[in-house]
């Protein structure tokens, strides 16, 4: 699956990795013409919705606002590299 994904030139900017196929095989119970339909979609979505750069081009002006009401701390990543906030 690994290699379809490179090979089918999709937007390089998704990072996936094992486990993201993983997650999308066992959803669709290994059945690889039905895997494969979901993640050409899921690429698909992600174009479409100009996900890969949302955060570049996102514009927040209340952000002062909502920092002042709801304070945070961000405390570092898990095992995944995911943000820890507190």
């Amino acid at each position: 699956m690994r290699q379809w994904v490179l090979d089918s030139n999709f937007d390089p900017l998704a990072k996936w990795d094992d486990y993201d196929l993983l997650r999308f095989c066992r959803a669709r119970k290994f059945v690889i013409a039905d895997v494969k339909l979901m993640i050409a979609n899921n690429f698909s979505w992600r174009k479409e919705n100009s996900i890969d750069t949302i955060l570049l081009t996102f514009k927040f002006p209340e952000l002062d606002a909502v920092k002042e009401h709801y304070p945070l701390g961000y405390h570092g990543v898990d095992k995944r590299g995911h943000p820890i906030v507190i």
